[in-house]
């Protein structure tokens, strides 16, 4: 329910509807996908299992009360969108993991079979602190942004979201977006020299 007491005109949508929903939201979400993970090697997950897992989770999702301001099929297209975004992401980000994880073993002892094996000992403990320092210094940034919108569109970006897409998942132009992200990245710059 949203504030007036109703709920979205989601909520209760017939088979027929949510097909027709499909069919229009479908490929598109797809291309978005797709533009984003083509670099991953096919075993992982495509294009397709993840535009089709983010509508079912969206539409799920609403089924179940979530999202209850959502009125039109602009702002679900931006939902989807979203969605579709994060899941591609972290596809990417499992998968950078992986080949990370392939140079950091040291110590590599073959067995007799040729197989390499080790203990990754070398630097867990500096990077983790580093990680906690980024993480505080990010917060602290991100906390000084002057509004909600230069939070959303800062969000989106480390997301991984492009300008254009930022722009469509906002509902505002790209050079706007553009404006928000220059505008941001000389505030942190000068933030992060002081």
């Amino acid at each position: 329910m949203n504030e007036q007491g109703t709920p979205s005109p989601f909520a209760d949508l017939e088979e027929e509807e949510l097909q027709a929903l499909w069919e229009k939201f479908y490929p598109r979400l797809k291309k978005v996908v797709f533009g984003r993970i083509q670099r991953i090697p096919s075993a992982v997950p495509d294009d397709s299992g993840i535009a089709a897992s983010a509508i079912k989770s969206v539409l799920l999702r609403i089924k179940g009360g979530e999202f209850p301001a959502l009125r039109n099929e602009n702002e679900l297209w931006k939902l989807l969108l979203t969605f579709a975004i994060r899941r591609a992401n972290d596809q990417l980000k499992k998968f950078t993991a992986q080949k990370r994880s392939k140079h950091k073993t040291v110590g590599q002892i073959e067995d007799e079979n040729g197989n390499v094996g080790g203990i990754n000992l070398a630097g867990d403990y500096d990077e983790a602190l580093k990680d906690m320092e980024v993480e505080e210094l990010f917060e602290k940034l991100y906390e000084k942004l002057p509004n909600e919108r230069a939070k959303q569109v800062v969000s989106l970006r480390l997301e991984g979201a492009t300008n254009k897409e930022i722009a469509a998942c906002l509902g505002t132009s790209l050079r706007s977006v553009q404006l928000t992200l220059h505008s941001v990245s000389k505030e942190w710059e000068s933030e992060l020299l002081r």
